[in-house]
């Protein structure tokens, strides 16, 4: 998947959710105070994982299979409007949850998702390769 593509994507995005307010959360509480927020959406003819908020896109991230079982997570995306609010957070946190919840690999190629990785080793380490 192109980065134009993905512009494209959060460019039509960004005009729909003009609308969404909110407010800078720490990431812990981020669940709790946004209760109609999804698990993670595979779309595997897309190649992109998604999380949802009232059935709108909030984040992505992009991946490429490799073998049956491991995700390369190769690129996270927060439209520009909703970052800095705690999204790309719980995107990082429910994407590792899928992949340990399925019994999936995955190797981390986004630096933001390396970040997040870092501060949760302990719970995700097994599922890294």
């Amino acid at each position: 998947m192109s980065s134009s593509y993905l512009t494209r994507y959060f460019t039509k995005m960004n005009n729909q959710l003009r609308n969404t307010t909110g407010t800078t959360t720490r990431s812990r509480d981020f669940c709790r105070s946004h209760p109609n927020l999804s698990e993670i959406h595979d779309q595997p003819e897309k190649k992109i994982l998604s999380l949802q908020l009232d059935e709108r896109n909030v984040g992505t991230v992009e991946y490429e299979k490799e073998g049956s079982n491991t995700y390369h997570l190769i690129h996270s995306a927060i439209p520009l409007e909703l970052q800095g609010r705690g999204y790309g957070h719980v995107l990082a946190k429910k994407t590792f949850d899928y992949i340990a919840e399925n019994n999936l690999r995955m190797k981390i190629s986004c630096e933001f998702l390396q970040s997040a990785y870092e501060k949760n080793k302990y719970k995700y380490k097994q599922y890294v390769e």
